[in-house]
């Protein structure tokens, strides 16, 4: 029976980003081979009682007083402990490299990201046991321990809801530079400089570091006469997000990182997506590629794509979706 320390950089369940750490820390706790989890998160909010889980929040005031949080937590847990699980990023794996080299404990890391930066590379190189990501592009840094055991996604919570109306498209996830939004605005102009009155309906916190970023959206908007066709919603609760979705008829990703969950979350949800992201194009089926993906960067291509996703009948709909 394995004992394991998760860590994450958030732990709570109404995370509009992060709540998936919840959920994957209930999937690993229900398997009969896992005696218990610790998880240390910089932060913890809301979330279910889980048995044979304990959590606890580190974040300091600086990055050191984190670090000394961390170790005050970690170090009376080792005594027993079989893995550290390191979720998404942070200077996790060197913090935890004594451990692994003094008591040869495992370090395993999920990482989706298609840009390495040098720390990422040195981490995966030198520190982590494993690397587990979800498609070969979205960890595209080749070394013999990295596996691609695909992405995780909740398909109970995340289902098809046939009674819902469905109209326009919608983004999911953070305001964020990597998201290129600017470029589904641009092919929303595109839409209606057809003839095509879509609506889009933006879901997504915008942190401090983005709201220029957020400010020069919305003054695109405005530029491109867009004000009365685009909504931003802010951020949305996990449990309240298959609704959101389920209400659209489509959904874009612009992301230029990895295979974004958003994605996969919206098929669970029978919503047809349109992306550029060549991630996404490593899940699908050849069938299925040209009815979703469409060159980097090609405006017109994501208008098309959406128009011809709009126009589709109930029947044909359904079966794509």
């Amino acid at each position: 029976m394995a004992r394991l320390i998760f860590i994450t950089q958030a732990f709570d369940a109404d995370d509009p980003i992060l709540a998936v750490a919840v959920s994957w820390v209930r999937a690993l706790a229900a398997e009969p081979g896992i005696a218990s989890i610790h998880v240390i998160a910089l932060r913890a909010g809301s979330y279910p009682p889980i048995p044979r889980v304990t959590v606890s929040a580190i974040r300091g005031r600086t990055r050191i007083g984190t670090m000394i949080r961390f170790y005050r937590d970690l170090i009376p847990r080792l005594r027993g402990t079989d893995a550290f699980f390191v979720h998404m990023g942070g200077p996790y794996p060197l913090w935890l490299l004594p451990f692994k080299l003094l008591f040869g404990i495992p370090i395993y890391q999920w990482k989706t990201h298609r840009h390495v930066g040098f720390m990422m590379k040195f981490y995966a190189r030198f520190c982590d046991t494993k690397v587990f990501t979800a498609t070969a592009q979205s960890f595209p840094y080749r070394l013999p321990h990295v596996r691609v055991p695909g992405h995780g996604t909740d398909t109970v919570l995340f289902r098809i809801f046939p009674v819902l109306p469905r109209s326009g498209v919608a983004i999911i996830g953070r305001i964020s530079p990597v998201k290129r939004i600017e470029i589904a605005l641009a092919a929303l102009a595109a839409c209606h400089a057809r003839g095509h009155d879509v609506r889009l309906d933006m879901y997504g916190p915008v942190f401090e570091g983005d709201r220029p970023y957020y400010d020069g959206l919305l003054a695109l908007t405005r530029q491109l006469g867009l004000d009365s066709a685009v909504a931003w919603h802010g951020p949305v609760s996990q449990r309240d997000l298959p609704v959101a979705i389920g209400s659209h008829r489509a959904v874009m990703s612009c992301n230029d990182g990895g295979l974004d969950k958003a994605v996969l979350e919206a098929m669970a949800c029978g919503v047809p997506v349109v992306t550029d992201n060549p991630c996404v194009g490593e899940i699908l089926p050849s069938d299925l590629r040209s009815r979703c993906i469409v060159p980097y960067g090609d405006v017109a291509a994501y208008a098309s794509l959406i128009m011809a996703i709009l126009a589709m009948d109930e029947p044909a709909y359904r079966a794509f979706g």
